[in-house]
């Protein structure tokens, strides 16, 4: 070293004090099913829901007693807040949250009805005994689920709840699925098969809303309206005892389903209101919010016999009845179910123009072809006791009007008066070429009293034609074929030539 370098050295320190901040955030997003985020749409009511709530400490300080707290989609009423769980993220498993940690809560629930927003708030304590809060909210938008089904009368609430209860439609498949009428002189005589349930499924629909700033639930309207498409038939009628009203508890939290209990809930008279056209509500407060309750109701199609749909049976309605479901006067779900009511008729159609008129058939004429019709099937595989039935079966004549030549309503056959303006053949063992065949509408109205359709009977026939159903040419055209013997029959008015005499 050179002795003339001097050595020149300094220390000196700084000491920078960090300034503590606390500070948290969290994000909160709803999973229903395969539907993750926020805004889901199209939700099942009465689904599985879990609220996933992500707490990060966004501050330099750690934190303490770090809480989530759910409103429950209430934002006034504190009695329903309920805590999230924490699941994960304390490294040091010690409830320190430290700067920079990110802490997993959940909770779960049912959906609701509606449009549902519940906000989602996290609170920790900081160093300095203060507190730090933020907030989230996460929404969705559930469609009601099976709120309306119409079903046969021998279905219980049980069935409903658990989604075994046939629907009415489906249980009348073989009828067309709609409510059938019979007319006797213009008038409904009697229905098929005669009353229905209506139940109205409220799942998890009943939520509190807080309107008047009060803790607790709101009391709840709940109406049937009944239209109908008609003014010749009158609305299904219930009555009060066939109002029904069924609180469920939800034992696996999953929404109304089979294994829930079911309690009937008694209702006054003063809570049920039932008008002339067969509107139906219901007022009642429910037990808690939230509460899962159903509704069924009886409604009685007697209330349509004796309605005047005249004698011509192509003037018989066919009436729509429907019934939507509505909750303090919002609409639930649209059409919530309807039910047709629908003659009971199986027609025999005239395969051709109408005619221009011709002289109708009388009470004399007609029994001789009767007589002959029942032979024919005794035949063809009628046992004795169709035989005795089809033998006392009313057999009329009326003005059908339209191309229909004759019907049955499951009870008695009518007949048109003149074939649709063409007249009848009364001859048996021929058909005249320009009138239509009064065997073969006779055969085929009598083989649907014996349960046959369409595809055996045919569903049309023409002028000129004959059509048995087990008795064809090779053409596939009806033959005769009659059992036993008569003694002759004079068919007054019918040329000789149109009539068939037994030997």
């Amino acid at each position: 070293m050179d002795p003339a370098q001097t050595v020149l050295s300094d220390t000196d320190s700084n000491t920078v004090k960090l300034v503590g901040k606390s500070s948290i955030s969290i994000d909160k997003i709803t999973i229903i099913g395969s539907q993750t985020g926020d805004g889901l749409t199209n939700v099942a009511v009465g689904a599985p829901v879990t609220w996933q709530y992500t707490v990060t400490n966004t501050g330099n300080v750690s934190l303490n007693t770090v809480k989530v707290k759910d409103d429950a989609g209430t934002i006034s009423n504190l009695t329903d807040d309920f805590p999230a769980t924490y699941l994960s993220g304390d490294t040091g498993s010690d409830s320190i949250m430290s700067p920079g940690e990110i802490w997993i809560f959940k909770a779960s629930g049912t959906t609701v009805a509606g449009n549902y927003t519940n906000i989602a708030t996290v609170s920790a304590a900081a160093p300095d005994s203060s507190f730090v809060t933020k907030s989230d909210s996460s929404s969705f938008s559930a469609i009601p689920k099976d709120y309306g089904l119409i079903a046969p009368t021998a279905t219980t609430v049980s069935q409903y709840i658990s989604g075994t209860a046939s629907t009415f439609e489906s249980y009348y498949a073989s009828q067309g699925g709609d409510v059938q009428y019979g007319v006797k002189g213009g008038l409904i005589s009697q229905t098929n098969p005669g009353v229905f349930f209506y139940f109205t499924g409220l799942s998890n629909g009943l939520v509190g809303v807080d309107v008047d700033g009060k803790a607790g639930v709101d009391k709840m309207s709940i109406l049937i309206d009944q239209s109908d498409t008609s003014l010749k038939t009158g609305a299904f009628m219930p009555v009060f005892s066939d109002v029904k009203l069924y609180k469920i508890t939800d034992l696996d939290n999953n929404g109304i389903d089979a294994g829930d209990t079911i309690t009937s809930v008694t209702l006054t008279k003063s809570q049920v209101t039932i008008t002339s056209d067969g509107d139906v509500t219901i007022n009642f407060t429910p037990d808690q919010v939230g509460s899962l309750y159903v509704v069924a109701i009886k409604y009685s199609t007697a209330s349509v016999i004796n309605s005047n749909v005249g004698t011509q049976a192509a003037g018989w309605p066919t009436v729509d009845y429907s019934f939507v479901t509505k909750m303090g006067g919002s609409l639930l779900n649209g059409e919530n179910g309807s039910i047709t009511l629908a003659p009971k008729v199986k027609p025999l159609m005239l395969d051709g123009e109408v005619g221009d008129g011709a002289r109708a058939v009388n009470d004399a004429q007609l029994d001789h072809v009767i007589n002959q019709a029942v032979k024919y099937w005794a035949a063809h595989g009628a046992t004795a006791d169709e035989v005795s039935m089809l033998k006392a079966t009313e057999v009329t004549i009326s003005d059908l009007g339209g191309k229909m030549l004759s019907m049955t309503d499951g009870t008695s056959i009518t007949i048109d008066d003149d074939a649709d303006g063409h007249g009848w053949s009364l001859g048996l063992g021929g058909v005249a070429a320009q009138k239509v065949d009064l065997f073969s509408a006779l055969v085929h109205e009598m083989g649907h009293l014996l349960g046959y359709e369409h595809d055996v009977l045919d569903e049309d026939l023409a002028v000129g034609e004959r059509f048995l159903p087990f008795s064809t040419d090779d053409d596939g055209h009806g033959v005769p074929d009659f059992i036993g013997s008569v003694p002759p029959v004079e068919l007054v008015g019918v040329p000789e030539e149109q009539q068939f005499h037994f030997a």
